[in-house]
């Protein structure tokens, strides 16, 4: 585990749950990498080259995303197969270099775009692709929490989504949305953006982007990203010609539109940390079969072009 921050420590414990014996982490706080090891019963690490330096396993890139390319990079040249939390890098050319690698190395690889495994989704998945629905037209999706209240025990301006240096900005940081319509619908024909720094958090990273995308089929979507919104809000809409789904991850519920029926409501599954434990079950499962993963480097390189052309049309840094 390279990495033991929120998303770190998640992981380690999720991976003591599911019966992983030997545990190795490093964080360049050691302090939090050593309370990590106690909680989980495993060993803590002074540096990467000790955490690295055992018969290969799985490498868990869990530190800020600035450094996922060196630290996955450095795990793949040990040997390991590597997880690597979202997004994979802070370039797509860095995600290209490291796809390129992991496949001359035989590695594999899972990027960290968790909602993959929210049953829900997978749903909705389904339906486009068997066509139940008729054809996608217009998409609008939107991700919010305001930044602040994301880990009430830290002072959010330290954290890496507030630091440009460490690959902060709600593209980045929420371009689970993003590698949600890639997933769903493939990659965009065009991307138009608006975004910046414009509310009140004394941030020095956009805290607010507003993407039109052009998709396969073609399909017009609306994706928001912000770290703005009192209250939590994700949720994705999709009409297509013969009815409409509506996904409210906040409020748990899956609600389909048939003409003649109309609404009908179901319920989604209420424990976020199961798309966590999904994902690691599947990059285990992977390993043991020398299999490919849903959404492996190459995979996750695919979401960072959409970022960097949104950066482009924004003229965010």
């Amino acid at each position: 585990m390279i990495g033991c921050g929120s998303i770190g420590s998640r992981h380690a414990r999720n991976l003591r749950g599911l019966g992983c014996a030997s545990i190795r982490l490093f964080d360049v706080d050691g302090d939090r990498a050593a309370s990590v090891a106690a909680e989980i019963g495993g060993v803590a690490a002074a540096g990467i080259e000790e955490a690295l330096d055992a018969e290969p396993g799985v490498a868990l890139v869990c530190s800020p995303p600035a450094l996922h390319a060196e630290h996955a990079r450095r795990a793949l040249e040990a040997g390991w197969d590597l997880f690597v939390e979202k997004p994979v890098a802070v370039t797509a050319a860095e995600a290209a270099a490291l796809a390129a690698l992991a496949e001359q190395c035989g590695a594999v690889s899972l990027v960290g775009f968790n909602f993959r495994f929210e049953p829900g989704l997978q749903r909705v998945h389904r339906l486009l692709r068997d066509g139940d629905l008729g054809r996608p037209l217009a998409i609008r999706a939107i991700v919010g929490q305001y930044l602040p209240d994301w880990h009430p025990w830290e002072d959010y301006r330290r954290g890496y989504s507030a630091r440009r240096e460490l690959g902060g900005g709600v593209l980045l940081d929420n371009s689970h949305e993003i590698d949600m319509l890639i997933w769903l619908f493939g990659d965009p024909e065009s991307v138009w953006c608006q975004g910046g720094t414009v509310g009140e958090l004394g941030i020095e990273t956009e805290d607010l982007a507003q993407l039109s995308l052009v998709l396969p089929g073609p399909a017009l979507a609306q994706l928001q990203l912000d770290y703005l919104q009192r209250s939590p809000r994700r949720e994705l809409e999709i009409a297509c010609t013969n009815g409409t789904i509506r996904w409210r991850y906040d409020e748990r519920r899956l609600e389909l539109y048939r003409p003649g029926p109309g609404w009908t409501v179901e319920p989604l599954r209420e424990d976020h940390n199961l798309t966590y434990v999904d994902g690691l079950t599947h990059l285990l499962d992977s390993v043991r079969t020398r299999s490919p993963t849903v959404c492996d480097l190459q995979e996750g390189a695919r979401s960072l072009r959409v970022v960097e052309a949104a950066r482009r049309a924004a003229s965010i840094r």
